[in-house]
C-alpha cells in the first residue's frame, strides 16, 4: 500500500484470540499510528518506548496507537507482550495482512488519516514529531 491509497482492511487477533478487522481502529476520525513489529525484532522492540511517548504527546492531537505483529508463533508474542506491558491496541496478523501491505522489513510505521487514507508510510518518530508540531 501507497502513501495516498486507502487502508486494505485485514481480519486480526487481539491478545484473548478475539478476531476483529482493523476497520474496528481505522477509518474512525482519529490519526493512528500503525506499528507493525514482531517479537524477535530487535529495532521494533528498541522503538517501542518512542512509539509510547509519541501516543501520548500527541493524544490531544486525535492520534492514537495501533501495533500490529506479524510473528509466527503466538506464544512468543504473547509472552513479549507480557514482558513489554504496552498499554495500546496490539493485535495479530497473518501473512495475507503481510502480503497485502507489501511489508519486506519491520519495523513499520505508517500513519493513517482520520478517514482512513495512508498519509505516510516507512518513516521515524522524528518525521511525526515534525508533522504534529505544526
Amino acid at each position: 500500500m501507497q502513501e495516498g491509497s486507502n487502508f486494505v482492511d485485514s481480519k486480526v487477533e487481539l491478545p484473548d484470540s478475539t478476531k476483529v478487522y482493523l476497520s474496528d481502529y481505522i477509518g474512525k476520525g482519529h490519526y493512528v499510528l500503525v506499528n507493525i513489529w514482531a517479537s524477535w525484532c530487535g529495532a521494533c522492540i528498541a522503538e517501542l518506548p518512542e512509539i509510547r511517548n509519541a501516543g501520548e504527546k500527541y493524544a490531544s492531537k486525535n492520534l492514537k496507537l495501533l501495533s500490529i505483529s506479524i510473528d509466527r508463533d503466538r506464544k512468543n508474542w504473547e509472552k513479549a507482550l507480557k514482558r513489554l506491558g504496552l498499554p495500546w491496541t496490539q493485535v495479530l496478523a497473518d501473512y495475507s495482512f503481510v502480503n497485502s501491505y507489501g511489508i519486506n522489513k519491520i519495523p513499520v510505521l505508517m500513519l493513517i488519516s482520520p478517514d482512513g487514507i495512508i498519509l505516510k508510510r516507512n518513516f521515524s518518530i522524528e518525521d511525526l514529531n515534525r508533522l504534529f508540531q505544526n
